[in-house]
């Protein structure tokens, strides 16, 4: 979070997550991934993310959490 703070204090709106190595995500870090979603358009900006695991993929869709998704 101290990332995405420090990044929208520049003044970068534009935010990658680059998932390839995630083999698991709990609540917490679901809560995370939303707190810096909604950070980051609060400051008018976008976050995307890439290379998601389908598990990830599939919770995202569950949840209907609007984050834009690259492969890559």
């Amino acid at each position: 979070m101290e990332m995405i703070k420090k990044s929208i204090d520049a003044g970068h709106k534009k935010v990658l997550f680059n998932l390839s190595g995630m083999k698991f995500i709990n609540s917490t870090g679901l809560g995370m991934l939303l707190t810096a979603v909604s950070k980051v358009r609060n400051a008018g900006g976008e976050l995307a993310l890439c290379d998601l695991p389908e598990q990830m993929k599939k919770l995202l869709q569950m949840t209907k959490l609007e984050v834009y998704s690259l492969q890559g």
